[in-house]
C-alpha cells in the first residue's frame, strides 16, 4: 500500500495532508488533494500583529513609568468567524517596583463568541530597579536647588 504526506499554502495558510496506505498511487494523491481542498474551503488564519503599551504607571522605581510587549498571535479558525474574533487587554491598575524584563505583567486574550480561542502573554520591555535612599535623596536636594 502507498503513503503520502503533501503540504500546500494558499493566502497564508499551510496545510499538511497525510495519507495512509492508499491502495494505489492515483488513490493516495487524490485523497490528499481532497483533504487540502477541504481545509482550504472551510478554515483560515485569523492573526493579530504583536505590540506595544508605552506609559504604564509604576510606584517606588527609578522611572515613573515602563513599556510593555505583547508578540503576535495566529489562530486558526473556521471560514468566516475571524470577523467576531475580539481582543481584551488585561493590565493590573498599578505596579510596584521592581519590574523584570521579559516579566509577565498582563495578557491579551482572544475570544470568540465568548469563548477563549487564545492568549498573548504581556511583557515588561524594561528592567524598573526600585528606588534606593540615595536616588531619593538625589532627587530632593536637586528639587531643592531648583527652587533656590
Amino acid at each position: 500500500k502507498y503513503c503520502l504526506s503533501a503540504s500546500a499554502e494558499r493566502n497564508g495558510l499551510s496545510l499538511v495532508a497525510v495519507v495512509l496506505g492508499a491502495p494505489t498511487t492515483n488513490d493516495r494523491f487524490g485523497a490528499a488533494r481532497g483533504l487540502l481542498d477541504f481545509g482550504f474551503a472551510n478554515y483560515e488564519v485569523f492573526r493579530s500583529e504583536g505590540g506595544s503599551i508605552e506609559h504604564i504607571a509604576i510606584t517606588g522605581g527609578v522611572s515613573s513609568e515602563f513599556r510593555a510587549v505583547y508578540p503576535g498571535i495566529s489562530i486558526l479558525l473556521e471560514k468566516g468567524s475571524a470577523a467576531r474574533v475580539k481582543r481584551e487587554i488585561s493590565l493590573s491598575d498599578s505596579y510596584a517596583a521592581p519590574v523584570e524584563t521579559d516579566g509577565v505583567i498582563g495578557m491579551v486574550t482572544f475570544t470568540l463568541d465568548g469563548k477563549t480561542i487564545g492568549e498573548s502573554p504581556i511583557r515588561a520591555a524594561e528592567k524598573v530597579e526600585k528606588i534606593g535612599f540615595a536616588e531619593l535623596f538625589r532627587r530632593v536636594a536637586q528639587k531643592i536647588c531648583a527652587f533656590s
